[in-house]
């Protein structure tokens, strides 16, 4: 990253540099601002152990002063506890050197500019290198990224698979039927991320600038259309998947798991009561995620064949892809 001078370094951010890095700094402007107001005797012997390893290295050497030494950091989170991190990694911000910081911690990659990010991935061939195309979005799309990724789910930057759904029902749903199927998503690198609030289009859109593979999951309803639109066709595809039904309670009702809404619409007739009665039943005594959470308990007893061949379909695909992703 290019080096920033403390005594050009200006006072305040604007929106621009809020949006691209949310985790600031800005309360130290320079390394003896840091050391002066931090009560944290740890952030001085940690300076000074960085700056005694750099003095170390140069042998003796004399550095001419035009020159601007490159300095890596490699897994600076290693054995430090969060508040730690983010305290080290004010100072190491602050050195006016250029750095190379390798990493694994969601916390420090929402303190880096997002223009300053690199991801990597090994290949047979070689390191597949990516980063972010900044002027790709406009200010909304990284408004809503900030805080729909970098904020609130900073360690799905580090996946290989991201499948897109519209909330906390099919996060439960998801989650449960790969463990059924012997899935475990968050150890194959697949991360699921709600998109109602955000909307599909700026997180796709940063998935295929990070080489991120992705799949989408919508409702048949016309906002599930528009959304699919959204991620490039209004049709089922290879990355898109509408469900056949207005949303997903009736889906499940529709596809197997009847007999759960039947029985927890807090009715012991239902024959004469319709499906969308009795789904609204059910939701307003158990709420939409608690509906999923015993459709869930019913497909564990049930077993592997009980959970739709839809989600089958997508789960297995998004391990394949993961794999693929190595």
């Amino acid at each position: 990253r290019p080096v920033r001078s403390g005594k050009n370094r200006k006072t305040g951010r604007d929106i621009q540099e809020i949006v691209l890095k949310p985790v600031s700094n800005d309360a130290f402007s320079s390394i003896s601002n840091l050391l002066m107001h931090s009560g944290k005797r740890s952030i001085k012997i940690i300076l000074a152990l960085i700056v005694a390893a750099f003095v170390d290295d140069l042998e003796g050497r004399r550095i001419d002063s035009q020159a601007r030494p490159i300095v890596v950091f490699e897994d600076i989170e290693s054995r430090l506890h969060p508040t730690i991190l983010l305290n080290v990694w004010n100072i190491i911000d602050l050195m006016p050197v250029q750095k190379i910081v390798t990493t694994n911690s969601g916390d420090l990659l929402s303190a880096v500019a997002l223009g300053d990010i690199r991801r990597m991935r090994n290949l047979v061939s070689g390191v597949d290198c990516r980063f972010i195309d900044e002027k790709k979005f406009n200010s909304d799309e990284l408004r809503r990224i900030a805080f729909h990724i970098r904020i609130n789910r900073p360690m799905s930057l580090f996946a290989r698979v991201w499948i897109f759904v519209e909330g906390e029902t099919e996060i439960w749903l998801l989650n449960e039927f790969a463990s059924i199927l012997g899935i475990g998503l968050q150890a194959e690198g697949i991360r699921l991320v709600e998109y109602a609030q955000c909307g599909a289009g700026p997180l796709i859109k940063l998935a295929n600038q990070l080489g991120i593979s992705w799949h989408l999951l919508a409702d048949g309803d016309e906002a599930g259309v528009k959304y699919a639109k959204s991620a490039g066709s209004g049709d089922a595809t290879e990355n898109v998947t509408l469900l056949p039904s207005v949303d997903i309670e009736h889906f499940l009702y529709d596809f197997g798991f009847a007999d759960v809404y039947r029985q927890n619409c807090g009715v012991s007739n239902t024959r004469n009561l319709s499906r969308n009665k009795i789904i609204d039943m059910a939701i307003r005594r158990r709420s939409k995620p608690g509906m999923a959470l015993a459709v869930v308990d019913e497909a564990r007893r049930r077993g592997k064949r009980s959970i739709p061949k839809l989600f089958q379909r997508i789960l297995l695909k998004a391990r394949s892809d993961a794999n693929n992703r190595h």
